[in-house]
């Protein structure tokens, strides 16, 4: 590692409903794939809601501040990644690092009605541009839930979510471009498995499963019929979650 630290894995969850034991699924996976970075998973408490927002809109609002608080106290040179705890670290990580950028997010392919991008896995290298633009891109984020929820509801359209659609908006303004910052575009099969990579999940090509939308549903909801969409994905989450909630068990 070329860092003065070992890499961060920098992560946040609420105390309620299934989110606890999603994070010590996040928890186990990180601390076997990247044996030699710093896990941070930290629980929150509950978000406090807004008149007239979505739940999943506050708590990523809340999210991205907790993000954005600890790059811009982090040192120069610091490695982080920025994660949604919902993920599981399938694969290493390491080799993100000899790639030369400032900033990595995961791209999808193209498809008519889909999101152009997820932005639940975020690699970062701390210098004054990242910091600046993950102000940046907390200020946006609070301004569409705050006080602009018209132009937040046409953002989702195009780009999903609330933290998505304020980097959407930023991606529009063309910050990116502006900042002199060096961007990664990843592919999210492999660097964030998500809806658009499900089908064909592979323990052997991905390295992040996200576990959201109808993975989670099959993983946390009732017993339901097979879903050969999600299937291999959902198995092997499974699999990690009894493992830890047996080392949970066996702790208490």
């Amino acid at each position: 590692m070329t860092a003065a630290h070992p890499p961060a894995l920098v992560s946040c969850y609420f105390g309620n409903t299934t989110w606890p034991r999603q994070a010590a699924v996040l928890r186990l996976s990180a601390a076997r794939q990247c044996p030699d970075w710093q896990i941070e998973i930290t629980e929150l408490p509950p978000p406090t809601m807004q008149q007239g927002t979505r739940t999943g809109d506050t708590a990523n609002t809340q999210k991205l501040e907790h993000w954005a608080h600890r790059v811009e106290y982090a040192a120069d040179g610091e490695e982080l990644l920025c994660i949604d705890a919902d993920t599981v670290i399938v694969r290493s990580l390491d080799a993100i690092w000899a790639q030369p950028f400032d900033l990595a997010y995961t791209t999808k392919p193209l498809v008519r009605g889909g999101f152009p991008f997820n932005s639940g896995v975020v690699f970062l290298r701390v210098n004054p541009v990242t910091r600046w633009f993950m102000s940046k891109w907390a200020a946006e984020n609070r301004e569409l839930y705050y006080r602009d929820r018209k132009r937040h509801n046409d953002l989702r359209t195009t780009y999903g979510g609330m933290n998505q659609a304020a980097l959407g908006s930023l991606l529009e303004q063309r910050v990116f471009q502006a900042s002199g910052m060096r961007v990664l575009e990843l592919p999210c099969a492999e660097w964030n498995c998500e809806d658009s990579g499900w089908a064909t999940f592979d323990p052997d090509v991905t390295r992040v499963l996200h576990v959201k939308a109808a993975l989670r549903s099959t993983v946390l909801g009732p017993p339901t019929m097979p879903n050969p969409v999600t299937l291999r994905a959902a198995t092997y989450w499974k699999a990690l979650d009894r493992e830890a909630r047996g080392v949970e068990a066996r702790a208490s």
